[in-house]
């Protein structure tokens, strides 16, 4: 994850870590201290790989946030070298956009050539809606990724039955590679497989 080092402004990190956890146990845990704390031990101790590296070396819980878009509670931890991250919980977008279980539907026809307009009728939603939504960040910023995002998302998307029994019940590349699934829902497991990975702020576009 980091390493303490100092980032020029075109690469601020997204300090998040995202954890698999189903909302209805989420709600009973969030507003209480030694339960969600509890929680977020028990995830570092079966997932290392989605916190940073420091962790473990001692942190405080920070402070709570509720959001204006979909009124999700999440909490900030304090590490000791000063740091402070954000814990999602996986059922939500990043930044709030949505929920990942309709994100995921509408995501999942786009594999199939269906236009965004078509998933704005059946869905509702703005289409830009679904365009920030497949490259998962909810900005349009980040929406200038797309080709390296349509390829992770085929690397997440569910097998077919048969293809699955092919790989030995791994239900997509991706946990093929890595033996490794976090949540049943595709775009869940997505989500909380990038909370392993460093992340940084694309540099902008200029003219």
């Amino acid at each position: 994850m980091t390493n303490g080092t100092a980032t020029t402004p075109s690469q601020q990190e997204d300090r998040t870590i995202i954890l698999p956890i189903r909302q209805d146990e989420y709600e009973k845990i969030v507003s209480v201290f030694q339960k969600f704390r509890a929680w977020l031990d028990q995830q570092f101790r079966l997932h290392p790989e989605l916190f940073p590296e420091t962790f473990e070396k001692g942190y405080k819980l920070h402070d709570m946030n509720t959001s204006s878009k979909i009124g999700v509670v999440t909490r900030r931890i304090k590490l000791r070298n000063g740091q402070v991250w954000t814990v999602y919980p996986s059922f939500v977008m990043p930044h709030m956009t949505g929920y990942t279980e309709e994100v995921a539907k509408a995501l999942y026809l786009r594999k199939f050539g269906v236009p965004y307009e078509a998933l704005t009728y059946v869905f509702g939603n703005q289409e830009k809606y679904f365009v920030r939504g497949q490259h998962f960040h909810g900005t349009l910023e980040s929406a200038n990724l797309r080709s390296r995002s349509w390829a992770i998302l085929h690397n997440y998307w569910d097998w077919g039955r048969r293809t699955r029994l092919e790989n030995g019940g791994a239900r997509c590349p991706a946990e093929r590679l890595n033996g490794r699934r976090y949540a049943d829902n595709w775009l869940e497991n997505l989500l909380v497989a990038m909370s392993a990975v460093p992340k940084t702020k694309p540099p902008l576009k200029t003219a």
